[in-house]
């Protein structure tokens, strides 16, 4: 609670500072407090430290979360990093972590609000061969590109 807090004040440091004085106390930090840093450092336009925290998280805390995973795909995607994003979505394959529908939402999603229809339908139907469910999120994600391909 207190990491999230710091860090929506924009003090993104101080909570990692935070978190390290927790560490050397010997007590645990939870998935959730990384994820929101690594989000945060996102919002605040340091896509470094956000990679750097990532990478952390994989070789010290996670094996197979993809929530780590949808918070960097997603951070990438609000950056305009697509080819970061759909680099991790396959990282996410190769590690046999199973990407969700969140993982390919965010993605979609991102593609339509940039008028990118083809990169959005290849990864929809990537994700169908694959076997993951759409929900009502990705419908309405397709709905809202295919309206705003009509549009223009």
């Amino acid at each position: 609670m207190l990491v999230d807090c710091l860090c929506k004040q924009g003090l993104v440091n101080v909570s990692k500072l935070f978190i390290n004085i927790i560490l050397k106390q010997g007590l645990q930090v939870d998935l959730i407090c990384y994820t929101t840093q690594v989000s945060k450092y996102f919002v605040f336009n340091d896509v470094q430290n956000a990679m750097k925290l990532f990478y952390l998280l994989l070789n010290r805390v996670i094996n197979d979360d993809s929530q780590v995973y949808n918070t960097m795909i997603s951070g990438c995607c609000r950056m305009k990093l697509f080819d970061d994003a759909t680099r991790l979505l396959q990282e996410m394959s190769s590690k046999n972590i199973k990407p969700d529908v969140v993982s390919y939402g965010i993605i979609i999603d991102s593609y339509f609000h940039l008028g990118e229809m083809y990169g959005a339908w290849k990864l929809f139907y990537e994700m169908e061969q694959k076997g993951i469910k759409s929900d009502f999120v990705i419908y309405t994600c397709m709905l809202y590109g295919l309206l705003k391909s009509h549009q223009s």
